[in-house]
């Protein structure tokens, strides 16, 4: 039990929360991508956010789910990252530049 993990869910009804939170927030991707033609990880993402600590605090197990979506975030970082095309970096970092500095 070191590294602050926490046992597996011991009940059915914990186990049931979680299945439930992961059924939403898949759900609530899967419309967001229909309904916005977007990436099914923004739905996914928003679904967190309202369910998790910020607003309804309703999710079961948040500081070992929170391990977890710090790993599918830096797996989503080496996704795009892998994906960059330096050639359209150059040309649009004037672009970039001109507006840091007209916000900054």
């Amino acid at each position: 039990m070191g590294f602050g993990f926490h046992d597996p869910p011991d009940t059915l009804e914990e186990l049931l929360k979680l299945t439930g939170f992961l059924a939403v927030a898949r759900s609530w991707g899967s419309v967001l991508r229909f309904a916005t033609r977007g990436p099914t990880c923004v739905g996914e993402v928003v679904a967190g956010l309202f369910m998790g600590p910020v607003f309804l605090d309703i999710v079961p197990f948040a500081s070992e789910l929170a391990h977890v979506g710090l790993f599918g975030v830096m797996a989503l970082q080496f996704s795009v990252g892998s994906q960059i095309r330096f050639d359209n970096v150059w040309l649009v970092s004037n672009k970039v530049y001109g507006a840091a500095f007209l916000f900054a």
